[in-house]
Protein backbone atom coordinates (compact mmCIF):
# COMPACT_ATOMS: atom_id res chain seq x y z
CA UNK A 1 0.00 0.00 0.00
CA UNK A 2 1.27 3.52 -1.06
CA UNK A 3 0.36 7.07 0.07
CA UNK A 4 -0.30 9.41 -2.96
CA UNK A 5 2.44 12.62 -2.26
CA UNK A 6 0.51 15.40 -3.57
CA UNK A 7 -2.96 14.73 -1.87
CA UNK A 8 -2.10 11.79 0.79
CA UNK A 9 -4.94 9.45 -0.61
CA UNK A 10 -3.69 5.61 0.30
CA UNK A 11 -3.34 2.95 -2.60
CA UNK A 12 -2.96 -0.36 -3.36
CA UNK A 13 -0.04 -1.37 -4.94
CA UNK A 14 -1.07 -2.84 -8.16
CA UNK A 15 -2.28 1.25 -8.75
CA UNK A 16 0.80 3.31 -9.87
CA UNK A 17 -0.87 6.59 -10.17
CA UNK A 18 -3.68 8.65 -7.94
CA UNK A 19 -6.90 8.45 -9.23
CA UNK A 20 -7.70 11.88 -7.08
CA UNK A 21 -5.10 13.84 -8.58
CA UNK A 22 -5.12 12.34 -12.10
CA UNK A 23 -8.47 13.47 -12.29
CA UNK A 24 -7.71 16.99 -10.94
CA UNK A 25 -4.76 17.31 -13.81
CA UNK A 26 -7.35 16.37 -16.61
CA UNK A 27 -9.92 19.18 -14.82
CA UNK A 28 -7.12 21.70 -15.59
CA UNK A 29 -6.85 20.99 -19.22
CA UNK A 30 -5.78 24.36 -20.77
CA UNK A 31 -6.43 25.15 -24.20
CA UNK A 32 -3.82 27.21 -26.38
CA UNK A 33 -6.52 28.91 -28.57
CA UNK A 34 -9.23 31.62 -26.90
CA UNK A 35 -12.82 30.23 -26.61
CA UNK A 36 -15.01 31.27 -29.08
CA UNK A 37 -17.93 33.28 -28.06
CA UNK A 38 -21.37 31.63 -28.33
CA UNK A 39 -23.43 32.92 -30.85
CA UNK A 40 -26.16 35.15 -29.14
CA UNK A 41 -29.87 33.51 -29.42
CA UNK A 42 -32.39 35.54 -30.42
CA UNK A 43 -35.91 35.30 -31.62
CA UNK A 44 -36.67 35.38 -34.69
CA UNK A 45 -38.40 38.16 -36.26
CA UNK A 46 -40.82 37.40 -38.89
CA UNK A 47 -40.62 39.65 -41.70
CA UNK A 48 -43.33 40.78 -44.14
CA UNK A 49 -43.09 39.45 -47.58
CA UNK A 50 -42.05 42.86 -49.75
CA UNK A 51 -44.59 44.20 -51.69
CA UNK A 52 -42.95 43.15 -55.28
CA UNK A 53 -43.01 39.53 -54.61
CA UNK A 54 -47.35 40.01 -53.53
CA UNK A 55 -47.59 42.01 -56.99
CA UNK A 56 -45.79 39.10 -58.84
CA UNK A 57 -48.28 36.51 -57.76
CA UNK A 58 -51.13 39.00 -58.48
CA UNK A 59 -49.45 39.22 -62.14
CA UNK A 60 -49.69 35.73 -62.11
CA UNK A 61 -53.25 35.49 -61.30
CA UNK A 62 -54.00 38.48 -63.80
CA UNK A 63 -52.37 36.34 -66.67
CA UNK A 64 -54.08 32.78 -65.46
CA UNK A 65 -57.62 34.58 -65.47
CA UNK A 66 -57.06 36.24 -68.66
CA UNK A 67 -55.81 33.31 -70.28
CA UNK A 68 -58.66 31.42 -68.78
CA UNK A 69 -61.69 33.95 -69.56
CA UNK A 70 -60.17 34.11 -73.41
CA UNK A 71 -59.94 30.17 -73.53
CA UNK A 72 -63.55 29.97 -71.94
CA UNK A 73 -64.84 32.64 -74.30
CA UNK A 74 -63.70 30.13 -77.37
CA UNK A 75 -65.69 27.20 -75.54
CA UNK A 76 -68.98 29.00 -74.33
CA UNK A 77 -70.86 30.43 -76.59
CA UNK A 78 -71.66 33.54 -75.57
CA UNK A 79 -75.07 33.33 -76.95
CA UNK A 80 -75.95 31.48 -74.02
CA UNK A 81 -75.12 34.00 -71.58
CA UNK A 82 -75.96 37.22 -73.08
CA UNK A 83 -78.99 35.91 -75.26
CA UNK A 84 -79.40 39.64 -77.30
CA UNK A 85 -75.73 40.93 -77.90
CA UNK A 86 -72.87 39.55 -80.53
CA UNK A 87 -70.01 39.54 -79.13
CA UNK A 88 -67.02 40.83 -81.08
CA UNK A 89 -63.97 39.80 -80.75
CA UNK A 90 -62.70 42.96 -78.97
CA UNK A 91 -65.61 42.92 -76.50
CA UNK A 92 -64.23 39.30 -75.85
CA UNK A 93 -60.77 40.39 -75.46
CA UNK A 94 -62.18 43.00 -73.13
CA UNK A 95 -64.46 40.80 -71.09
CA UNK A 96 -60.95 38.50 -70.62
CA UNK A 97 -58.82 41.89 -69.34
CA UNK A 98 -61.91 42.41 -66.51
CA UNK A 99 -62.12 38.74 -65.81
CA UNK A 100 -58.30 38.78 -65.69
CA UNK A 101 -58.27 41.90 -63.40
CA UNK A 102 -60.27 40.58 -61.16
CA UNK A 103 -58.77 36.99 -60.85
CA UNK A 104 -55.19 38.87 -59.96
CA UNK A 105 -57.02 41.10 -57.04
CA UNK A 106 -58.68 38.39 -55.62
CA UNK A 107 -54.90 36.16 -55.96
CA UNK A 108 -53.23 39.21 -54.49
CA UNK A 109 -55.31 39.98 -51.77
CA UNK A 110 -55.45 36.17 -50.60
CA UNK A 111 -51.68 35.98 -51.11
CA UNK A 112 -51.68 39.64 -48.92
CA UNK A 113 -53.89 38.03 -46.19
CA UNK A 114 -53.10 34.66 -45.66
CA UNK A 115 -49.33 34.61 -46.23
CA UNK A 116 -48.00 38.12 -45.30
CA UNK A 117 -44.47 36.67 -43.99
CA UNK A 118 -41.49 34.88 -45.84
CA UNK A 119 -40.96 31.46 -45.39
CA UNK A 120 -39.47 30.35 -41.81
CA UNK A 121 -36.31 28.91 -44.17
CA UNK A 122 -35.38 32.58 -45.61
CA UNK A 123 -35.48 34.11 -42.97
CA UNK A 124 -33.24 31.67 -41.11
CA UNK A 125 -30.71 31.48 -43.41
CA UNK A 126 -30.40 35.24 -43.98
CA UNK A 127 -30.34 35.87 -40.11
CA UNK A 128 -27.94 32.85 -39.56
CA UNK A 129 -25.82 35.57 -42.33
CA UNK A 130 -26.10 38.30 -40.53
CA UNK A 131 -25.23 37.08 -37.36
CA UNK A 132 -21.88 35.69 -38.63
CA UNK A 133 -20.69 38.69 -40.54
CA UNK A 134 -21.67 40.85 -37.21
CA UNK A 135 -19.58 38.54 -35.42
CA UNK A 136 -15.86 38.22 -36.69
CA UNK A 137 -14.48 34.81 -35.50
CA UNK A 138 -10.80 34.14 -35.23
Amino acid sequence: MWICPRCGEPHQDQFKECWKCLGAEMDEHVTAEPPRPELPKQPLERRLRSTGSILLRAGIGFLLGTLLSMSSCNFISPQTVMPDQDLTSANKVIIALIVGATFGVIVGLFFWVMFPYESSDDRHDSQENDVRETHQFP
